[in-house]
């Protein structure tokens, strides 16, 4: 949980401009590397409310794979600083946008290494989102442009994962969890 990993506000706040948003008003817990010492360290970042098919979700409980080590030392590239990897989420969903219809306000969600592809492309019509050029990963991805004006602040950014308090999905990139599964081991999976 987030708390287990004592993420609390400290009296030193690293703010920057990350995707999520960058309009200054924070909000949003999150634990990150800020170099490729890969240090993990408090700071805040603001995520956006739903748009129409988006899920706002607080998380509680993010997995550590592989992938959110070498994203931090910079081994893969991904020079984006601060960074907050994880891709390994469950959660309790806090808000829907109008449109979304296979989640409500309470449902036990996770959300997995994509957040966001075109949905419009041969791929993303056959299924094969991980594969739509436009695809958005969880974490260490360029926020695309014309997602609406409540991201307009966020383009051209990089995304934030799962290591943070909250977070804002596409609904077709959220996954219900299971009655009577554990959400300390749905993120996992």
């Amino acid at each position: 949980q987030i708390e287990q990993l004592s993420l609390r506000k400290s009296k030193r706040k690293y703010y920057c401009n990350m995707a999520t948003l960058n309009d200054g008003k924070k909000g949003t817990l999150a634990l990150g590397a800020h170099d490729a010492s890969a240090e993990l360290k408090c700071f805040e970042i603001t995520r956006p409310e739903p748009g129409p098919t988006d899920v706002a979700i607080d998380i509680q409980y993010c997995g550590m794979c592989h992938s959110d080590c070498h994203a931090c030392n910079g081994d893969w590239g991904l020079n984006f600083y601060p960074i907050a990897p994880g891709h390994e989420i469950s959660g309790v969903v806090r808000a829907v946008g109008e449109k979304v219809t296979n989640f409500k306000v309470g449902d036990k969600v996770g959300v997995g290494c994509m957040v966001e592809s075109c949905r419009t492309c041969d791929l993303c019509k056959a299924g094969l989102q991980q594969h739509c050029p436009a695809m958005v990963q969880t974490y260490g991805s360029t926020f695309p442009e014309g997602r609406g004006e409540n991201f307009k602040s966020a383009e051209g950014n990089h995304t934030n994962g799962g290591y943070t308090s909250d977070i804002t999905v596409e609904e077709n990139f959220v996954f219900g969890i299971p009655e009577g599964m554990d959400m300390k081991y749905a993120g996992v999976l």
